[in-house]
């Protein structure tokens, strides 16, 4: 299931669906025994997953400015 979806499919995705996601594919790397298939597939659907993560996030923050704290007057200046 998330080891067959393209990056393309990844994208359409919300990130609290890919949050799930990433979540579900963790737990298949914890079940599943090193140097087999099975695991190699799961670890690369784990970044897969992480790299969509990331990149969203990072278009999220470019998109969202960062609250800028609005500066007092100084006392005694005037």
């Amino acid at each position: 299931m998330t080891y067959r979806m393209s990056c393309e499919q990844l994208h359409g995705l919300s990130i609290r669906e890919l949050s799930a996601m990433f979540k579900l594919a963790r737990k298949a790397v914890i079940s599943t025994r090193p140097c087999t298939a099975e695991h190699a597939e799961a670890v690369a659907a784990m970044r897969r997953i992480a790299k969509v993560i990331a990149y969203k996030d990072a278009q999220m923050r470019a998109f969202i400015p960062a609250p800028r704290r609005i500066k007092a007057p100084k006392p005694g200046l005037r």
